[in-house]
């Protein structure tokens, strides 16, 4: 018998915090090109847990407001978070 327990409860799907990291995520992934093993999972882990999490959502903010303007590309936008990713939290 598989028992799937649901962590996402309506008490932690509305505060900020998960919305943050949902959106860390998320980046994370489209800026790895969306990969098959946990290297999303592990690297949004990382960036949770060390203090430098608000800088790299900050940042994400920025840049997206960058691709809303027309300033950058997606394209553009994920190598400068790989880089971030790189120099920040030694994660390649």
């Amino acid at each position: 018998m598989l028992n799937i327990k649901n962590l996402y409860t309506a008490a932690t799907q509305g505060t900020d915090q998960f919305k943050r990291n949902e959106t860390i995520r998320l980046w994370v992934d489209i800026a790895f090109d969306h990969p098959t093993d946990n290297k999303t999972i592990t690297t949004t882990d990382k960036i949770i847990s060390s203090d430098k999490c608000d800088m790299f959502f900050n940042k994400y903010i920025y840049y997206d407001d960058q691709i809303t303007a027309g300033n950058m590309t997606t394209q553009h936008v994920k190598n400068t978070l790989r880089k971030i990713l790189r120099d920040e939290f030694n994660i390649k």
